[in-house]
């Protein structure tokens, strides 16, 4: 039983430190792209990313309401 707890705490060690390595090279992976670009093209491309973040977020929460919605429609049935 503690071996599989420290292979369980091993594992999602480096689960957690892989998507944070991950995020890291892709904000710094954007700050590289942004800085080779003129502001000009910079204005455009920043305002189509924020849009696009936006619309992903949006399409989320409409989806979490919809699975919500549905999971609390099927509990009241069962009461």
């Amino acid at each position: 039983a503690q071996y599989k707890t420290w292979l369980a705490v091993f594992v999602i060690t480096f689960v957690v430190l892989g998507w944070l390595g991950g995020l890291t090279a892709l904000m710094a992976g954007l700050v590289w792209h942004f800085s080779q670009l003129t502001t000009d093209q910079v204005a455009v491309q920043s305002a189509l990313l924020a849009n696009v973040v936006l619309g992903w977020q949006m399409a989320a929460g409409v989806g979490l309401a919809i699975i919500a919605v549905s999971f609390l429609m099927s509990w009241l049935t069962v009461m």
